[in-house]
């Protein structure tokens, strides 16, 4: 279920559900996804899991957004990066209290 999911999941990111501020600026298919990506994931499985959301915020006011549970890290959007990404800076937080309205999108995409 959680491997099948991922891969729903990263089939249908698409541009029009990036945050605004993304839109001229990803160069790949998963970049600005993160946090759609994530959330919409641990709506339909990663809450019920235990798995806890992670984020964090350079000082430039970009965001990177994962999920983590018992030391192990799942970050959907990875490829975006063309390094290892350092996830010991980042740090607890929550999601809104209902999925957002890209996740209810993403979430009908995939069902």
């Amino acid at each position: 279920m959680k491997n099948s999911l991922i891969k729903k999941i990263r089939e249908n990111l698409t541009p029009d559900l990036l945050h605004p501020g993304w839109r001229n600026r990803a160069d790949g298919p998963l970049d600005g996804h993160c946090y759609v990506a994530t959330e919409c994931f641990y709506y339909l499985y990663g809450r019920k899991h235990e798995w806890n959301p992670m984020v964090f915020r350079s000082d430039d006011g970009d965001t990177h957004w994962w999920l983590e549970k018992e030391g192990k890290i799942l970050d959907i959007t990875k490829e975006q990066f063309d390094y290892e990404y350092d996830y010991s800076n980042g740090h607890g937080q929550s999601f809104m209290a209902h999925p957002s309205k890209r996740c209810r999108i993403l979430a009908e995409r995939i069902k």
